[in-house]
């Protein structure tokens, strides 16, 4: 009887102990449960809803908050599936708000995930009761139907890209070994003027020196010549301009006169002539009356003489009259030629200024540096051409080995394409595999 009274004991606590567990558990259970309003909210996916079935969990920002009640396909486009689901009207859910579908950890549960970027004035559940209409989200496609989707045409593209790349080099060919033959024909010639270039190496300090001293003269010239214009007195070049300027217009000013005058001489000389040939009349008058020893000729000859002298002294008159004008002219010739001195003086002190400044022994002239300058260029032309020999060298270096290496490349491309669509052919006859993994891990047979 005791026997059977300590069976019943335990019986009895081990049948407690079960029950205060499920209760623990139903309590728990209740006090995550959501006792608010709910309301339906249509979520619109493209593409496949593998992994998705009814009471899926549908979380915000990883919090649950409903479960999926129905799946089905949407009638206007059968691209995308409908998935009815039953989340809390509390939510903040706007017409911005994203869905997408999610894989729960290692196990792959699938759930469906809504988030919110910004708060709107109107709700989307608002929206909806103004519009008599179902609340109704589109969802982003998952990344691994995204792949999937397209993986395909990235596969054919990638084939057609190699087939393109493979024509090229076809085509290629045949100009590629027309290169490569220009390219050892200029590697022979600059081979055999090898011997050319030490003596150019010994001539690249030479280029260095006279390219500086090239420099030092022009940076001398250039100090000398603004030394010589800030010496160079400006009022005095504007003085000397307005003198030019002043005995210019003096000289056509007086030219007027000088015509003037040149036609008065003209006069005084034809006036001195008739005055001596009147004289020449008058003593050969004289010596005949003279001879003749009449009397009454005599005295018209003496008539006849007065009046010639009458003539003569008025022809004097008229040249004392023309005197004082050329005595003017003179005047103004004068005038004329001290201006003219004093432009000529200092025309000539400009051109020593100028003289001084270019025959300056310490200052080179400008063909000089020129001339230094084109010799400078050459140097460094010849320098260039120093560097030509390992340029060729390198192309040479690339047409030998440059081409097998790209033609490896391309092997290695179209190889690496080939085993990422075994993956995926793989992948499309089992994807459970990622999840999941092979079935080639050993199970365990224990000895009897």
């Amino acid at each position: 009887m005791e026997v059977k009274n300590y069976y019943t004991a335990v019986g009895f606590f081990a049948v407690s102990i079960l029950l205060l567990s499920f209760y623990s558990i139903y309590w728990l259970s209740r006090n995550d449960q959501y006792n608010g309003p709910t309301t339906e909210l249509i979520i619109r996916i493209p593409g496949s809803v593998e992994g998705l079935a009814v009471n899926s969990s549908v979380r915000f920002n990883g919090i649950p908050i409903g479960h999926v009640i129905g799946l089905f396909v949407d009638k206007d486009n059968p691209h995308y599936s409908m998935a009815q689901t039953l989340v809390r009207l509390d939510i903040p859910l706007y017409p911005s708000t994203k869905a997408m579908i999610k894989a729960q950890g290692i196990t792959g549960m699938t759930y469906i995930e809504l988030s919110t970027e910004r708060k709107e004035n109107y709700t989307l559940f608002q929206t909806a009761t103004k519009e008599k209409k179902i609340a109704m989200i589109t969802a982003i496609p998952s990344g691994i139907n995204h792949l999937l989707s397209t993986a395909e045409d990235t596969l054919n593209k990638i084939n057609v890209s190699s087939d393109q790349i493979q024509k090229v080099i076809n085509n290629a060919d045949k100009p590629l070994n027309r290169i490569i033959k220009n390219f050892e024909t200029i590697s022979t010639i600059l081979l055999d003027n090898v011997s050319d270039l030490d003596k150019m190496i010994h001539r690249k300090n030479n280029v260095a020196v006279d390219f500086t001293k090239t420099l030092s003269n022009t940076s001398d010239f250039i100090t000398s010549l603004n030394k010589t214009i800030k010496t160079v007195d400006m009022q005095k070049i504007n003085q000397i301009i307005e003198n030019i300027q002043v005995v210019s217009n003096n000289f056509i000013k007086s030219s007027d006169q000088v015509t003037n005058t040149i036609n008065d001489l003209q006069e005084t000389t034809q006036t001195f002539q008739g005055v001596g040939k009147k004289a020449n009349h008058l003593l050969s008058d004289v010596s005949s009356q003279i001879h003749s020893k009449e009397a009454f000729d005599f005295w018209e000859n003496i008539s006849e003489s007065s009046s010639n002298i009458r003539n003569s002294t008025s022809a004097i008159r008229e040249i004392t009259d023309h005197s004082q004008k050329i005595i003017l002219t003179i005047d103004t010739i004068e005038k004329m030629t001290e201006n003219l001195n004093n432009s000529s003086i200092q025309l000539k002190e400009l051109m020593t200024t100028i003289n001084s400044f270019t025959d300056s022994e310490e200052k080179k002239s400008l063909i000089e540096d020129a001339q230094k300058a084109i010799r400078s260029f050459k140097n460094t032309t010849e320098k260039i051409n120093e560097y030509i020999p390992p340029i060729a060298k390198n192309l040479q270096n690339f047409s030998n080995s440059g081409l097998y290496d790209l033609q490896n490349l391309i092997r290695n491309i179209q190889e690496t394409v080939g085993h990422f669509e075994d993956s995926l052919s793989n992948f499309e006859r089992n994807p459970q595999n990622i999840i999941w993994g092979k079935e080639t891990v050993k199970q365990y047979k224990p000895k009897h």
